[in-house]
């Protein structure tokens, strides 16, 4: 049986669904990352592999960082798109979320794409100048 165009094509909530799928395992790749650096930093046994612990964190935390905002980014501006489409079910959720006031979460994606990310180069950027400078020791 042969399937039918529509369902073979690559349509725009198809794409909104690879896309935040795409999104998460970056996002939980980013956080584990963070934990994995933190424990080795935890860890390290002198100065100098304390510093470079944490340099490499940082050098991971804005590539990987990076790769997240691009990917919300995308995110957003399928989002955006779909919100227009009249009767399409984002748009739909969106018009009952707007309902709800301004207790209502409208758009948390930046939070996920950029301040956590962001928070995570800022930790490790301060973590490796302190450890550079002896503020921050490494526990023998």
């Amino acid at each position: 049986m042969a399937k039918s165009r529509t369902d073979s094509e690559w349509n725009m909530s198809r794409e909104r669904e690879f896309m935040e799928n795409l999104l998460c395992q970056r996002f939980n790749f980013l956080t584990l990352m963070f934990s994995v650096i933190v424990m080795a930093a935890v860890d390290a046994r002198s100065q100098a592999q304390l510093t470079i612990v944490l340099a490499v964190g940082l050098g991971a935390s804005i590539l990987v960082g990076a790769g997240v905002y691009r990917i919300c980014v995308k995110v957003h501006l399928i989002l955006r798109r779909l919100h227009k489409k009249p009767g399409h079910p984002v748009r739909q959720i969106r018009e009952d979320v707007e309902l709800l006031g301004p207790l209502a979460l409208r758009n948390t994606l930046w939070i996920i794409g950029l301040v956590i990310p962001l928070l995570f180069c800022i930790l490790f950027l301060l973590g490796t100048i302190f450890a550079w400078l002896g503020i921050l020791r490494a526990v023998p």
